[in-house]
């Protein structure tokens, strides 16, 4: 099955806001009961288990609200493993509602208010940004992160790892230092991505990375594509109708994700299938010793 790249409308905010949030409700159904929660959730215990480690930062990369990733920690705190999660998205309005860098208890754009005003937010929401990313590593923004790499702290300091940091960030272009995080993660992003700009992203994950990033997505077969037309009754939204085929039509098969890592210089690559054509991707910085890789 040939790939066949096509614009989705969510990712354009195409749509009227009952539209819009009947996809969003469409998408957080496939992720509860079509494998998305459980994928990233195995993915991460895996890591817990190679790394003995059992608190993990996690960079979410394209997190929109963070509904996965907050769902996900909230599963593993039952068996003891703890994520500071910190979600970054390129769209202002995908985020959740931060507190802003004053602490004065203004809000900047959220989920309801996403397409009201936008341009307006941008600017206060990339100054939010640029304030949590300075915090949280000690870094002053207004000089190139890569001079202060060798000086400045690498882990993260969130006060709290229930309410997770939220940045505007580019996933081609992180505004992070080396090795940032524990983890970097994304779900659903990578079929949106052109071959070169895959490699790209995996590149610039794995430098900001410590340990491992963590790949959640859609494997392209044309009994997949079928699944999804006959799923249609179940859709919510006409952007869901247009935007689940698209999907499959321009997602990645393992083999081809496989090779963006390898080419991005990944030590090891495991690939494995989940529930209803899903794959989950560990591609690791450094690989540690135990089992081989997949």
């Amino acid at each position: 099955m040939q790939r066949r790249p096509r614009p989705e409308l969510l990712d354009t905010d195409s749509g009227t806001p009952a539209e819009i949030a009947g996809s969003i409700a469409d998408l957080r159904f496939f992720n509860r009961r079509f494998g998305g929660i459980n994928t990233t959730r195995s993915l991460i215990q895996c890591i817990a288990r190679e790394t003995g480690k059992s608190e993990l930062s996690l960079l979410e990369v394209a997190s929109g609200d963070g509904y996965l990733s907050q769902e996900v920690s909230a599963s593993l705190r039952k068996s003891g493993i703890h994520l500071n999660i910190t979600l970054s998205d390129r769209a202002p309005s995908h985020l959740p509602a931060v507190a802003n860098a004053n602490h004065n208890g203004d809000r900047t754009a959220g989920p309801t208010d996403a397409r009201v005003g936008q341009d307006a937010h941008v600017g206060q929401d990339a100054h939010v940004g640029r304030t949590l990313l300075s915090d949280a590593f000690d870094v002053d923004v207004g000089v190139d992160l890569q001079t202060q790499t060798q000086n400045q702290k690498r882990r993260t300091r969130i006060s709290d790892p229930h309410k997770p940091n939220a940045l505007v960030a580019d996933a081609l272009n992180l505004p992070f230092p080396d090795s940032a995080f524990d983890l970097v993660s994304c779900s659903l992003f990578v079929h949106h991505l052109s071959p070169e700009q895959a490699t790209t992203f995996a590149r610039e994950s794995l430098r900001v990375c410590r340990d491992a990033v963590l790949v959640n997505d859609l494997i392209r077969a044309p009994l997949h594509l079928a699944l999804v037309y006959a799923g249609t009754p179940l859709y919510r939204s006409r952007i869901t109708r247009h935007d689940a085929p698209a999907s499959v039509r321009q997602a990645y098969t393992i083999e081809e994700m496989r090779a963006f890592f390898q080419q991005a210089g990944a030590s090891a690559i495991e690939i494995e299938r989940h529930f209803l054509y899903r794959m989950g991707v560990i591609a690791w910085k450094k690989k540690t010793e135990g089992k081989p890789a997949l």
